[in-house]
């Protein structure tokens, strides 16, 4: 399946793609050499009677720069911002439902 858009927008001054590590040895072939790659492991520790889970990222390797992008507008920042908070929101919402902590149809 081919996505309708690409990563290469001329405002972007450095693209990261960031992979589970176990995917790594695959996906490594597709990515274009001039973007970087960070892997993604889960992890959890045990604290007092407490599970804390999050995420353990390492670069692997570091993107072409392009020099020559600009300052994004006041704008162009607030939308980025807003797409990224919706992007976290339904990935930890994801996370919660998965592990049996929320449902989403039951919430509606």
């Amino acid at each position: 399946m081919k996505k309708k858009h690409n990563h290469d927008d001329p405002k972007v001054r450095n693209v990261f793609f960031a992979i589970p590590n176990e995917l790594y040895d695959k996906a490594k072939k597709f990515i274009p050499i001039e973007y970087g790659i960070l892997l993604v492991d889960k992890i959890t520790h045990k604290y007092t009677d407490y599970l804390i889970s999050g995420y353990s990222v390492y670069k692997v390797r570091n993107p072409k720069t392009r020099k020559e992008v600009g300052k994004l507008t006041r704008d162009e920042k607030y939308n980025l911002a807003r797409i990224g908070s919706m992007k976290i929101l339904w990935k930890q919402r994801r996370d919660l439902e998965s592990e049996g902590y929320y449902n989403y149809k039951e919430d509606r």
